[in-house]
Protein backbone atom coordinates (compact mmCIF):
# COMPACT_ATOMS: atom_id res chain seq x y z
CA UNK A 1 0.00 0.00 0.00
CA UNK A 2 2.87 2.36 -0.66
CA UNK A 3 3.58 4.67 -3.95
CA UNK A 4 6.78 5.92 -3.09
CA UNK A 5 9.69 7.20 -1.14
CA UNK A 6 12.44 9.94 -1.49
CA UNK A 7 15.72 8.61 0.10
CA UNK A 8 18.96 9.60 0.41
CA UNK A 9 22.59 8.62 0.96
CA UNK A 10 26.23 9.92 0.89
CA UNK A 11 28.46 9.04 -2.36
CA UNK A 12 32.05 9.26 -3.67
CA UNK A 13 33.05 12.50 -5.61
CA UNK A 14 33.66 10.46 -8.81
CA UNK A 15 30.25 9.18 -8.32
CA UNK A 16 28.71 11.90 -8.12
CA UNK A 17 30.89 12.99 -11.27
CA UNK A 18 29.73 9.99 -13.12
CA UNK A 19 26.59 10.29 -11.89
CA UNK A 20 25.95 14.03 -13.23
CA UNK A 21 27.25 13.74 -16.26
CA UNK A 22 25.22 10.10 -17.17
CA UNK A 23 21.71 12.36 -16.14
CA UNK A 24 22.93 15.63 -17.99
CA UNK A 25 22.67 17.75 -14.70
CA UNK A 26 24.37 20.32 -12.25
CA UNK A 27 24.40 19.71 -8.75
CA UNK A 28 21.43 20.98 -6.88
CA UNK A 29 19.21 20.05 -9.74
CA UNK A 30 16.64 17.45 -10.27
CA UNK A 31 16.20 15.51 -13.47
CA UNK A 32 12.82 13.99 -14.46
CA UNK A 33 14.18 12.69 -17.93
CA UNK A 34 13.77 8.84 -16.89
CA UNK A 35 12.36 5.90 -19.29
CA UNK A 36 8.60 5.15 -18.60
CA UNK A 37 9.33 1.94 -16.50
CA UNK A 38 12.00 2.79 -14.58
CA UNK A 39 11.19 3.16 -10.87
CA UNK A 40 13.39 6.12 -10.51
CA UNK A 41 11.37 9.03 -11.45
CA UNK A 42 13.44 11.82 -10.23
CA UNK A 43 17.29 12.09 -9.44
CA UNK A 44 19.30 14.77 -7.72
CA UNK A 45 23.27 15.26 -6.74
CA UNK A 46 23.89 18.08 -3.88
CA UNK A 47 26.83 19.10 -2.52
CA UNK A 48 26.69 20.21 1.40
CA UNK A 49 30.04 21.14 3.35
CA UNK A 50 32.29 19.02 0.58
CA UNK A 51 30.44 15.87 0.56
CA UNK A 52 28.36 14.64 -1.89
CA UNK A 53 24.63 12.98 -1.64
CA UNK A 54 22.12 11.35 -4.22
CA UNK A 55 18.32 11.59 -3.93
CA UNK A 56 16.10 9.73 -5.91
CA UNK A 57 12.19 9.46 -6.13
CA UNK A 58 11.41 6.07 -6.54
CA UNK A 59 7.66 4.69 -7.89
CA UNK A 60 7.18 1.29 -5.56
CA UNK A 61 4.58 -0.04 -7.74
CA UNK A 62 7.22 -0.31 -10.79
CA UNK A 63 9.82 -1.13 -8.52
CA UNK A 64 7.67 -4.33 -6.94
CA UNK A 65 6.30 -5.47 -10.51
CA UNK A 66 7.87 -3.59 -13.20
CA UNK A 67 5.12 -1.74 -14.70
CA UNK A 68 2.63 1.54 -14.16
CA UNK A 69 -0.56 1.00 -12.13
CA UNK A 70 -3.06 3.24 -10.93
CA UNK A 71 -3.90 1.27 -8.07
CA UNK A 72 -2.19 0.87 -4.75
CA UNK A 73 0.13 -2.55 -5.03
CA UNK A 74 1.96 -3.02 -1.77
CA UNK A 75 -0.07 -4.89 0.38
CA UNK A 76 2.29 -7.22 1.99
CA UNK A 77 6.13 -6.51 3.90
CA UNK A 78 8.28 -6.12 1.10
CA UNK A 79 10.96 -8.67 -0.38
CA UNK A 80 13.55 -6.63 0.16
CA UNK A 81 16.20 -9.34 -1.49
CA UNK A 82 14.10 -8.95 -4.81
CA UNK A 83 13.34 -5.18 -4.40
CA UNK A 84 17.43 -4.78 -3.70
CA UNK A 85 18.15 -6.64 -7.16
CA UNK A 86 15.35 -4.76 -8.76
CA UNK A 87 16.92 -1.05 -7.57
CA UNK A 88 20.09 -1.68 -8.75
CA UNK A 89 18.82 -2.95 -11.97
CA UNK A 90 16.98 0.50 -12.38
CA UNK A 91 19.95 2.41 -11.49
CA UNK A 92 22.26 0.72 -13.83
CA UNK A 93 19.46 1.80 -16.48
CA UNK A 94 20.17 5.51 -15.77
CA UNK A 95 24.36 5.34 -15.32
CA UNK A 96 25.46 2.16 -15.76
CA UNK A 97 26.85 -0.94 -13.76
CA UNK A 98 29.99 0.08 -12.05
CA UNK A 99 27.77 3.78 -10.46
CA UNK A 100 24.85 1.12 -9.56
CA UNK A 101 27.34 -1.49 -8.04
CA UNK A 102 28.80 1.58 -5.84
CA UNK A 103 26.14 2.61 -4.56
CA UNK A 104 23.76 0.85 -1.01
CA UNK A 105 21.51 -1.85 -1.83
CA UNK A 106 17.80 -0.25 -1.17
CA UNK A 107 17.21 -1.17 2.25
CA UNK A 108 19.78 0.65 3.76
CA UNK A 109 19.33 4.33 1.98
CA UNK A 110 17.95 6.70 4.30
CA UNK A 111 14.14 7.91 4.13
CA UNK A 112 13.40 11.34 3.79
CA UNK A 113 10.08 11.22 2.74
CA UNK A 114 7.43 8.36 2.23
CA UNK A 115 4.10 8.40 0.69
CA UNK A 116 1.71 5.82 1.17
CA UNK A 117 -2.02 4.86 0.72
CA UNK A 118 -4.85 2.25 0.92
CA UNK A 119 -8.19 2.03 -0.98
CA UNK A 120 -11.16 1.97 1.34
CA UNK A 121 -14.84 0.49 0.26
CA UNK A 122 -17.53 2.48 1.55
CA UNK A 123 -21.33 2.79 0.94
CA UNK A 124 -22.52 5.99 0.36
CA UNK A 125 -18.87 7.73 -0.24
CA UNK A 126 -20.66 11.07 -1.95
CA UNK A 127 -22.67 11.64 1.65
CA UNK A 128 -19.58 10.60 3.78
CA UNK A 129 -17.02 12.72 1.86
CA UNK A 130 -19.61 15.33 2.62
CA UNK A 131 -20.09 14.79 6.56
CA UNK A 132 -16.10 14.47 6.59
CA UNK A 133 -16.19 17.93 5.57
CA UNK A 134 -17.25 18.67 8.86
CA UNK A 135 -14.74 17.06 11.05
CA UNK A 136 -10.84 18.79 11.09
CA UNK A 137 -10.06 17.42 7.91
CA UNK A 138 -9.42 20.26 5.39
CA UNK A 139 -11.53 20.35 2.57
CA UNK A 140 -9.23 20.62 0.04
CA UNK A 141 -8.01 17.24 0.98
CA UNK A 142 -11.26 15.60 0.10
CA UNK A 143 -11.10 16.79 -3.60
CA UNK A 144 -8.78 14.82 -5.92
CA UNK A 145 -5.66 16.79 -6.56
CA UNK A 146 -5.67 18.66 -9.53
CA UNK A 147 -3.97 17.54 -13.20
CA UNK A 148 -1.02 19.25 -14.33
CA UNK A 149 -0.99 20.57 -17.86
CA UNK A 150 0.56 17.77 -20.36
CA UNK A 151 2.80 20.20 -22.26
CA UNK A 152 3.79 22.08 -18.73
CA UNK A 153 6.99 20.39 -17.39
CA UNK A 154 5.84 18.72 -14.28
CA UNK A 155 8.64 20.18 -11.65
CA UNK A 156 9.99 17.25 -9.09
CA UNK A 157 8.62 19.03 -5.85
CA UNK A 158 4.44 19.10 -7.63
CA UNK A 159 5.14 14.78 -8.09
CA UNK A 160 3.48 12.47 -5.43
CA UNK A 161 6.40 10.92 -4.86
CA UNK A 162 7.91 13.65 -3.06
CA UNK A 163 5.90 15.62 -0.40
CA UNK A 164 7.14 19.48 -0.99
CA UNK A 165 4.88 21.91 0.58
CA UNK A 166 2.42 18.56 1.68
CA UNK A 167 4.66 16.64 4.14
CA UNK A 168 2.78 15.26 6.95
CA UNK A 169 -0.72 15.68 5.31
CA UNK A 170 -4.18 13.25 4.66
CA UNK A 171 -6.04 13.01 1.64
CA UNK A 172 -8.83 11.34 1.29
CA UNK A 173 -11.32 11.42 -2.22
CA UNK A 174 -13.41 9.56 -4.51
CA UNK A 175 -11.11 7.43 -6.49
CA UNK A 176 -13.59 7.33 -9.10
CA UNK A 177 -13.50 11.54 -9.38
CA UNK A 178 -9.70 11.04 -9.20
CA UNK A 179 -9.88 8.53 -12.62
CA UNK A 180 -12.37 11.27 -14.35
CA UNK A 181 -10.40 14.37 -13.07
CA UNK A 182 -7.87 12.85 -14.84
CA UNK A 183 -4.73 13.04 -12.22
CA UNK A 184 -2.12 9.94 -12.28
CA UNK A 185 0.22 9.08 -10.09
CA UNK A 186 1.79 6.78 -12.61
CA UNK A 187 2.91 7.52 -16.92
CA UNK A 188 0.41 6.71 -19.57
CA UNK A 189 -2.53 7.44 -21.35
CA UNK A 190 -6.22 8.30 -19.65
CA UNK A 191 -7.77 6.31 -17.68
CA UNK A 192 -11.49 5.63 -17.25
CA UNK A 193 -13.29 4.77 -14.29
CA UNK A 194 -14.87 1.38 -13.67
CA UNK A 195 -17.27 -0.57 -11.76
CA UNK A 196 -14.86 -1.41 -8.95
CA UNK A 197 -14.10 2.04 -8.23
CA UNK A 198 -17.72 3.26 -8.26
CA UNK A 199 -17.73 2.95 -4.09
CA UNK A 200 -13.99 3.22 -3.80
CA UNK A 201 -12.17 6.03 -1.63
CA UNK A 202 -8.59 6.93 -2.13
CA UNK A 203 -6.56 7.40 0.81
CA UNK A 204 -2.82 8.20 1.32
CA UNK A 205 -0.86 10.00 3.95
CA UNK A 206 2.53 12.43 2.98
CA UNK A 207 5.22 12.19 5.65
CA UNK A 208 8.51 13.57 6.25
CA UNK A 209 11.53 11.49 8.36
CA UNK A 210 11.62 14.33 10.43
CA UNK A 211 7.60 13.90 11.33
CA UNK A 212 7.45 10.36 12.19
CA UNK A 213 8.74 10.15 15.82
CA UNK A 214 6.01 8.02 16.43
CA UNK A 215 7.91 5.57 15.12
CA UNK A 216 11.13 5.83 16.96
CA UNK A 217 9.98 3.92 20.03
CA UNK A 218 9.09 0.92 17.83
CA UNK A 219 12.63 1.28 15.97
CA UNK A 220 14.28 0.97 19.08
CA UNK A 221 12.17 -1.94 21.24
CA UNK A 222 12.91 -4.02 17.97
CA UNK A 223 16.73 -2.53 17.84
CA UNK A 224 15.50 -1.40 14.31
CA UNK A 225 17.67 0.75 12.17
CA UNK A 226 16.92 4.35 10.62
CA UNK A 227 17.45 3.33 7.34
CA UNK A 228 14.28 2.36 4.50
CA UNK A 229 13.99 -1.13 5.46
CA UNK A 230 12.60 0.13 9.17
CA UNK A 231 10.11 3.08 8.06
CA UNK A 232 8.49 0.50 5.63
CA UNK A 233 7.95 -2.19 8.67
CA UNK A 234 4.16 -2.67 8.41
CA UNK A 235 3.41 -1.88 11.86
CA UNK A 236 4.87 1.56 11.66
CA UNK A 237 3.09 2.00 8.44
CA UNK A 238 -0.19 0.47 10.09
CA UNK A 239 0.42 3.32 13.02
CA UNK A 240 1.17 6.51 10.72
CA UNK A 241 -2.03 5.61 9.08
CA UNK A 242 -3.91 5.32 11.93
CA UNK A 243 -2.29 8.59 13.87
CA UNK A 244 -3.09 11.04 11.26
CA UNK A 245 -6.58 9.36 10.68
CA UNK A 246 -7.76 10.33 14.25
CA UNK A 247 -6.23 13.83 14.41
CA UNK A 248 -8.21 14.59 11.44
CA UNK A 249 -11.09 13.25 11.33
CA UNK A 250 -11.75 11.22 14.27
CA UNK A 251 -13.53 7.51 15.61
CA UNK A 252 -16.99 6.96 16.03
CA UNK A 253 -19.73 7.62 13.45
CA UNK A 254 -21.61 9.83 12.09
CA UNK A 255 -25.29 11.13 13.00
CA UNK A 256 -27.49 13.37 11.72
CA UNK A 257 -28.85 15.83 14.48
CA UNK A 258 -31.24 14.44 16.11
CA UNK A 259 -30.73 10.75 15.58
CA UNK A 260 -27.56 11.72 17.43
CA UNK A 261 -29.77 13.64 20.13
CA UNK A 262 -31.54 10.65 20.69
CA UNK A 263 -28.71 8.37 21.62
CA UNK A 264 -27.85 11.19 24.19
CA UNK A 265 -30.78 11.14 25.80
CA UNK A 266 -30.57 7.88 26.43
CA UNK A 267 -27.28 7.65 28.46
CA UNK A 268 -27.61 6.50 32.16
CA UNK A 269 -25.28 9.44 33.55
CA UNK A 270 -27.25 12.97 33.43
CA UNK A 271 -23.89 14.76 33.78
CA UNK A 272 -22.79 13.42 30.77
CA UNK A 273 -26.00 14.18 28.66
CA UNK A 274 -26.01 17.70 29.39
CA UNK A 275 -22.39 18.16 28.99
CA UNK A 276 -22.50 16.55 25.19
CA UNK A 277 -25.62 17.75 24.58
CA UNK A 278 -23.54 21.58 24.55
CA UNK A 279 -21.09 20.40 22.81
CA UNK A 280 -23.45 18.68 20.41
CA UNK A 281 -25.16 22.33 19.59
CA UNK A 282 -22.18 24.27 19.53
CA UNK A 283 -20.77 22.17 16.98
CA UNK A 284 -24.31 22.12 15.29
CA UNK A 285 -24.03 26.10 15.48
CA UNK A 286 -20.72 26.64 14.09
CA UNK A 287 -20.80 23.93 11.11
CA UNK A 288 -17.70 21.68 11.90
CA UNK A 289 -15.52 20.23 14.33
CA UNK A 290 -13.02 22.48 13.34
CA UNK A 291 -15.34 25.48 13.83
CA UNK A 292 -16.69 25.02 17.06
CA UNK A 293 -12.83 24.08 18.33
CA UNK A 294 -11.56 27.77 16.68
CA UNK A 295 -14.96 29.25 18.58
CA UNK A 296 -14.17 27.69 21.93
CA UNK A 297 -12.25 29.50 24.85
CA UNK A 298 -11.36 26.25 26.39
CA UNK A 299 -9.94 24.14 23.11
CA UNK A 300 -8.37 21.97 25.74
CA UNK A 301 -11.61 21.26 27.37
CA UNK A 302 -13.02 21.03 24.20
CA UNK A 303 -10.98 18.08 23.18
CA UNK A 304 -11.90 16.39 26.26
CA UNK A 305 -15.71 16.71 25.47
CA UNK A 306 -15.20 15.46 21.93
CA UNK A 307 -13.42 12.41 22.88
CA UNK A 308 -16.37 11.84 25.64
CA UNK A 309 -18.85 11.83 22.73
CA UNK A 310 -16.62 9.48 20.47
CA UNK A 311 -16.62 7.14 23.12
CA UNK A 312 -20.40 6.60 23.00
CA UNK A 313 -19.56 6.18 19.24
CA UNK A 314 -20.86 9.45 17.86
CA UNK A 315 -17.93 11.11 15.89
CA UNK A 316 -19.20 14.63 16.21
CA UNK A 317 -19.59 15.71 12.77
CA UNK A 318 -23.25 16.09 11.92
CA UNK A 319 -24.43 14.69 8.30
CA UNK A 320 -26.55 17.82 6.99
CA UNK A 321 -30.16 17.67 8.23
CA UNK A 322 -31.76 17.95 4.87
CA UNK A 323 -30.23 13.99 4.22
CA UNK A 324 -32.55 11.40 4.02
CA UNK A 325 -29.81 9.72 5.93
CA UNK A 326 -29.48 9.63 9.69
CA UNK A 327 -26.28 7.10 10.07
CA UNK A 328 -22.92 6.58 8.08
CA UNK A 329 -20.64 4.17 9.04
CA UNK A 330 -16.60 5.34 10.51
CA UNK A 331 -14.44 3.72 7.16
CA UNK A 332 -11.60 3.30 9.65
CA UNK A 333 -12.80 2.77 12.77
Amino acid sequence: MIFGFNIIQGIAEDTAAAILKAAGTEPGQYTSQTPVNNAIRNLCVNRARNHYFLRVDVHAGVLLCGKETTDIQWVRPPDFDRLDESFRHHLSELFGNRCAESLLPLRNWTLWTLVYGMEIDAEHPGDLLRVLAHTDMPSAHLTPPAPEPREKSVSPRHLVYDAGSDDRKLFLYSKKDWLLNGKKDYRGGPVSPDADSENTLRLYLIQKRSDMGYAKRFLEKFEMSGDLYSFLHPLVVTDGFLRAYMKAIGNGDFYRYDRAMEIIDDLSHSGSRKLLTCLLQNIRQEGSVANARLASTDKRNFQKELKLLRTTGINGALIEEQSSMEHLSNPLD
